[in-house]
Parts: C-alpha cells; sequence; structure tokens
C-alpha cells in the first residue's frame, strides 16, 4: 500500500490540474487513479494530437510528458506550446535510458521543470510533480513582480510624457507668443522714424537676439513633445526628425517608412518615436557612423523599428544591455507596451537597433 506523501493533502486542497500525455494506456490508468487519489484532477491524452486538443480550452497546472508517442515526441509539444510551457509545470517521462541527458536537457530548455526515467515509484514521481508546483508557484510570482514592475515603469513614463507634453504646450503658447509679441515691437519700434539711428540699431539687434531664442525655444519644445506627432502622426514626426538631425557634418541618414499614414493609438506612436529618437541620438554621439539606416514599417499586427550605423560599435558583454540609461528607457518603452528590444553591436562592426510593437486589435 503506497504511503500518502506529506504534501498530499496540502496540494489536493489546491486541485491542481495534471494533463497525463503517454501511449501506453495501462500506465496511463496506473497514474490516473494514483493522483486522482492523491487529490489531483486529471485528464489523460495518449498522443500528441489528444494533448493538442486537451490544452486548447484549459492549460494544466502539470503536464506529466512522455517523450516517446505514437505521433512525435514530446519536446515537439513543448516546441509547439512555446511561451505557454513556461505557464505550467512541465514533468518530462522516458524510458529510454541511453538519451536521457539530451532528452533532459532539451527539455529543460523548452521549459520543463522535472524530469524522471521509467520505470520509477510513484512517491517519487508525487515528489518531482510538487517540486514542479512549487517551482511554478515561484515562477509566477517572478512574473507577477516583473508584471507590477513593469506597470509601474509604464506609469512612470505616461507620467514624464505628460508632462513633457504640458510643458511643451505652456513654452509654445505663453512664453513662444510672449517673445513673438516682443519681437514685433522691437521691429516695428526699429522702423520708427522718430527713435534715434543708435536707438533702432538696438532695438533691430534685441529683434534678432529674440529670435534667436524663439529658435532655440522651439528646438526645445520640439525635444519635449513634437507637436507634429500629435497633429500629423508618427510618419510624418520621424521624417521631421530625421530631417533636423541631418547636417553637413555628420553622417547620412536613410529613412524608410511604410504603413504609417493610418494613424496608431497615441500611446503606440509616442513609444514608437521616442525609441527612434533616443536610437538616432544615440548613433550620432557614439558610433562615429557614415551611414545610419531607419526602418519603420507597419507589419499586420506589430510595429517593426531597425535603427542601424556602420560605426565602431560595442561588445555587448563588456559595456552590458542595461549599461546606458538611454538603452534602458528604449527597452521599458518597448516592454511597457507590450513589445521587445534587441541590440546587436560587435567593436568596429556597427550597432542594429530592433524593436518589435504589437498594434492593439480592434474588439
Amino acid at each position: 500500500m503506497d504511503t500518502p506523501s506529506p504534501f498530499s493533502d496540502q496540494r489536493a486542497k489546491g486541485n491542481s490540474k495534471i494533463l497525463v500525455v503517454d501511449d501506453d494506456l495501462s500506465v496511463c490508468g496506473i497514474l490516473s487513479a494514483f493522483l486522482t487519489a492523491r487529490g489531483f484532477e486529471v485528464t489523460i491524452a495518449s498522443n500528441l494530437k489528444e494533448a493538442r486538443t486537451a490544452i486548447e480550452p484549459w492549460l494544466p497546472d502539470v503536464l506529466l510528458l512522455d517523450y516517446h508517442l505514437t505521433d512525435g515526441v514530446g519536446t515537439q509539444l513543448l516546441q509547439e506550446m512555446g511561451d505557454k510551457a513556461n505557464q505550467c509545470a512541465v514533468v518530462m517521462m522516458t524510458g529510454v535510458a541511453t538519451h536521457d541527458v539530451k532528452v533532459a536537457v532539451d527539455a529543460m530548455k523548452l521549459g520543463a521543470v522535472e524530469f524522471i526515467t521509467k520505470p520509477f515509484r510513484l512517491e517519487d514521481l508525487e515528489t518531482r510533480i510538487l517540486r514542479a508546483l512549487d517551482a511554478l508557484e515561484s515562477r509566477r510570482k517572478e512574473a507577477g513582480e516583473l508584471k507590477r514592475k513593469r506597470i509601474f515603469s509604464q506609469g512612470i513614463l505616461l507620467a514624464v510624457e505628460e508632462e513633457r507634453q504640458r510643458l511643451a504646450r505652456e513654452l509654445h503658447d505663453e512664453i513662444g507668443q510672449g517673445l513673438t509679441t516682443l519681437k514685433i515691437e522691437a521691429e516695428l519700434l526699429a522702423e520708427d522714424p522718430m527713435i534715434p539711428p543708435s536707438q533702432r540699431e538696438r532695438l533691430s539687434k534685441i529683434a534678432k537676439g529674440l529670435a534667436q531664442v524663439m529658435s532655440t525655444l522651439r528646438e526645445i519644445v520640439r525635444g519635449l513633445r513634437p507637436v507634429v506627432l500629435d497633429s500629423l502622426g508618427l510618419e510624418e514626426a520621424i521624417n521631421r526628425l530625421v530631417e533636423d538631425c541631418r547636417s553637413a557634418a555628420g553622417p547620412e541618414i536613410k529613412c524608410f517608412l511604410r504603413g504609417l499614414s493610418q494613424r496608431l493609438p497615441s500611446s503606440l506612436e509616442v513609444g514608437a518615436y521616442r525609441i527612434v529618437q533616443e536610437a538616432i541620438s544615440n548613433a550620432l554621439k557614439h558610433s562615429r557612423a557614415k551611414e545610419v539606416r531607419v526602418s519603420v514599417v507597419r507589419m499586420a499586427h506589430s510595429l517593426s523599428i531597425t535603427v542601424e550605423d556602420d560605426g565602431v560599435g560595442f561588445e555587448l558583454e563588456s559595456v552590458g544591455f542595461q549599461g546606458g540609461l538611454g538603452l534602458l528607457l528604449m527597452r521599458e518603452r518597448a516592454e511597457g507596451l507590450g513589445g521587445s528590444l534587441w541590440i546587436d553591436s560587435k567593436a568596429g562592426g556597427g550597432t542594429c537597433l530592433v524593436a518589435e510593437l504589437p498594434i492593439p486589435q480592434a474588439g
């Protein structure tokens, strides 16, 4: 008679769901009876096809997966599951002793957290299932903490953008308009014949100085929040950004934009613009490149951003992806929008930044 595990009552209360995938029906029957008696909710699948059908409506807490099946191998299912394999506790079973190590390594890479070789004692299997559930609980806690951090970071970025928008609007509407009025009045006074020539000359200089200050103010406002992004959209905003960054002494900047004529959600447009802006700025400051290429393409369900240069590059291992605040902020923006961002660079080989941002689907 089997001796109950000290963890059994605790796990039974949780009614954890287990999907057993094994092409030996006698093994399935034994495992189902044992695990049900331990308080688990058990579903049986005898091949990959049945396993796919079982997983589709609900994801089990534990996937007890045999390696050799009549229609393939268990790791195929893990490959097909992708990220879902990390959302449940996968225990891989195999009876092929000569390939245990390789099968275990492949399974672990694809998301398995435990491995057991047939024949095994049922108590040993239960111990591995409980360890797998503990690992799953830890993984879910880490995922939840990461999600909270991302929500917090995204909240900060949103607050920063809102403050930038407010400052840009006030600088443009209040200070900008005030400077414009002063410049016009100075110009009018400089043309007044009743004003002594020496005073008219000073007023002309004041008007020119005000024009320079207004030009600087426009650059600041554009950096804080480009008005064209809100009014005309991402395509025109990036075109103007690239044009502003071009200079006779700097690298040639080539820009390819496709599918941006239709407006995107404001948060996505702002995030994409800031990523492009920061990437171009980094290239101009650090790369010593002869050419910078910017590509922003709207796909069916995502926005693909690539900024690459032929500059000096850097070693990712020595610098570290999080070594720069700009890189960190770009990654936070991408992940906050549900996307991803990668950097590929090596000393002397240039740098390539790629971001994939999902486009929210209607309905």
